[in-house]
């Protein structure tokens, strides 16, 4: 020790300080990776986060259109039951029309008669009043 100062290190040769520096700028690229890797993660996460807005707006979607279903499907049950319903009373109506369908010469023949006796008594009664105006008339 002569007067003259050590500077720490400086007693390592220039191959170690080598090492040492390539060793350091490895950790310094293994960090850039691993910086750009967490930015790739956040915008990874961003895009998660988007997309499930996007998952949350079409759930909501979803449920509007099982309750408009559900409604139709109530509608649809109504108006099964209304056409069961419809079909018995049909099939009433059917078997009665059969039944007057039977009648119906019957009462086109007492409708011709009544027709004919209808325009008999408006003749007489022409008659009668003709009579009359000649017999008034003489």
């Amino acid at each position: 020790m002569n007067g003259q100062r050590t500077v720490p290190g400086a007693a390592l040769g220039r191959s170690e300080a080598d090492v040492l520096a390539g060793m350091m700028g490895a950790d310094s690229r293994r960090v850039d990776v691993l910086v750009s890797d967490v930015a790739e993660v956040k915008g990874d996460v961003r895009a998660l986060r988007g997309g499930m807005e996007h998952v949350t707006d079409g759930i909501g979607e979803l449920r509007g259109a099982m309750a408009i279903l559900s409604r139709h499907s109530v509608l649809m049950e109504t108006n099964a039951a209304e056409m069961a319903a419809m079909r018995a009373s049909h099939g009433t109506l059917e078997t009665r029309v059969r039944a007057i369908e039977l009648d119906v010469p019957g009462l086109r023949e007492a409708r011709s008669w009544i027709v004919r006796g209808a325009l008999v008594v408006v003749g007489l009664v022409g008659l009668a009043v003709i009579g009359l105006v000649i017999k008034a008339g003489v």
